[in-house]
């Protein structure tokens, strides 16, 4: 039971080592070893992003998606972090996110961590920020507005909607709506409503 112990122990403990052929680590949850950066930071690019050397040496492509993602209003959040123990060529992966919890998959890039900064932790990310291409048009009214008439159109009006009717052309007219306070016939004389009423 002893040794049972102690293989597992040692299987679990070997996930939190370095591998051994090479100095990189598994579970980058350490700030001191991940460059100050841990997957489910909100970041940002620092202000030199787009004229460091690094950013100089990469492809049209990779140019790009660094300055949609730098130009963007869109919050931006560690996805991973691969490096080598040390703190020197530390990298993390950075996507946008689309909705609240859902990251771009097709926007994802490696960076230096470096050149990241950190906006919040992975406990605070319920309180990132909304950003403005999420919102939609504004629909308060700060002039308080003085209430039509009934007799203009108004839509879905009290008055349209209990008075009116549509006449078969989409517009609304007038109906009947008084009592005449008479019995209506019916098919056999009398009123209307013995057809149906049950009788006593």
């Amino acid at each position: 039971m002893s040794n049972k112990f102690n293989e597992s122990f040692e299987r679990e403990l070997a996930r939190f080592q370095l591998t051994e052929n090479s100095t990189q680590f598994r579970v980058p949850h350490n700030r001191e070893r991940t460059g100050g950066v841990t997957p489910g930071d909100r970041v940002k690019f620092v202000d030199n992003v787009l004229s460091s050397e690094w950013f100089k040496s990469q492809p049209e492509q990779i140019k790009q998606i660094v300055k949609e993602l730098h130009d963007g209003d869109l919050n931006l959040f560690v996805d991973g972090v691969d490096g080598y123990e040390g703190g020197d060529k530390i990298s993390a992966i950075i996507a946008r996110e689309l909705a609240p919890g859902f990251q771009d998959p097709n926007s994802k890039i490696t960076i230096p961590a470096e050149l990241c900064e950190v906006l919040a932790t992975t406990g605070d990310r319920a309180s990132a920020p909304i950003p403005d291409s999420w919102r939609g048009p504004e629909r308060l009214t700060i002039k308080p507005e003085p209430v039509k008439p009934l007799s203009e159109e108004v839509p879905d009006s009290p008055e349209n909607q209990t008075l009116k009717a549509d006449d078969g052309s989409g517009k609304l007219q007038s109906t009947d709506h008084e009592l005449s306070n008479k019995n209506v016939p019916g098919q056999s004389g009398g009123s209307y409503t013995s057809n149906y009423m049950p009788r006593g």
